[in-house]
C-alpha cells in the first residue's frame, strides 16, 4: 500500500475542539481549516491564529456566504466603474428564538458568536476592516432579542446592521444585504435573488463558476 502524507487537516466540531485539537495538528505541522467560530472568544481565536503563525503555517475559517452566487454576482457588480463604489452597507438578518450553546450562558452573546459571525465576515468582504462599532441590545425574552448595530470601515464608509431573533417561532432564517453606489444600488435577498438598479448603463456580463450569465 502506497504511503500518503496530509496536505492539511479540517476540524468539524464546536469551537473548545477547533482550538485544542487545531493546535496538536499545527504542531504536527499541518494547516487547518475549522468551522465558525474558530473559538469562544477573541483571546483565543487570537491564540490559535498566532500558534499558527509561529509555526510558520495558516489556518482558515469556514465563512461560507461570501461564496454563494448572489454575493459573487454582487462583489463583481459594486467593484465595477458603473458602480461607483460601496458608499453604504446594510444587512438584515433574522431567525428564531436562539439558544445557549457551547457552555455560553446567554443565548445573546451566543447569537453573536455563532450565528451573525457570519454576517460580519460578509460586511468585510465587501468593504474590508472595521474601525469603529456601536450596538445596542434589546431583550423581548431569554431567547429573543435584537441587536442595532452601526458603525464605519476603515475605509470611512458607514454601515447598519439589523441583527435579531425575533421574526419566526422557528428555525426560518431572513437574510437581506443592500449596497449603495453611485447613483445606483443592489440588494441580494436570502444569498439567492439579486436585484439591481444600474444608472441606466446596458448590463455587463459576469462569470459565475465559469458560466456566463447575464443580469435582467
Amino acid at each position: 500500500m502506497r504511503k500518503r502524507t496530509l496536505d492539511g487537516v479540517i476540524i468539524v466540531g464546536p469551537p473548545q475542539m477547533h482550538v485544542e485539537v487545531g493546535k496538536i495538528c499545527l504542531d504536527a505541522g499541518k494547516p487547518i481549516f475549522v468551522e465558525k467560530p474558530s473559538a469562544i472568544s477573541y483571546e483565543e481565536a487570537l491564540s490559535l491564529a498566532r500558534y499558527a503563525e509561529e509555526r510558520g503555517l495558516w489556518g482558515a475559517v469556514a465563512y461560507m456566504k461570501r461564496y454563494a452566487v448572489g454575493y459573487q454576482m454582487a462583489k463583481q457588480i459594486a467593484a465595477s466603474l458603473e458602480f461607483g463604489g460601496i458608499h453604504f452597507l446594510q444587512i438584515e438578518f433574522s431567525n428564531g428564538p436562539y439558544p445557549a450553546i457551547w457552555g455560553i450562558d446567554d443565548p445573546a452573546k451566543a447569537f453573536l458568536i455563532g450565528q451573525v459571525v457570519h454576517l460580519f465576515n460578509l460586511a468585510r468582504f465587501f468593504c474590508g476592516e472595521i474601525a469603529e462599532v456601536y450596538a445596542k441590545l434589546y431583550r423581548l425574552t431569554e431567547n429573543m432579542f435584537a441587536y442595532a448595530v452601526i458603525g464605519k470601515f476603515q475605509s470611512g464608509v458607514p454601515f447598519v446592521m439589523n441583527l435579531n431573533s425575533l421574526e419566526a417561532k422557528d428555525w426560518k432564517i431572513r437574510e437581506r444585504l443592500c449596497l449603495s453606489g453611485n447613483g445606483c444600488y443592489l440588494e441580494v435577498v436570502d444569498m439567492l435573488h439579486l436585484r439591481y438598479r444600474p444608472r441606466g448603463l446596458m448590463l455587463p456580463e459576469f462569470k459565475i463558476g465559469g458560466r456566463t450569465q447575464t443580469l435582467t
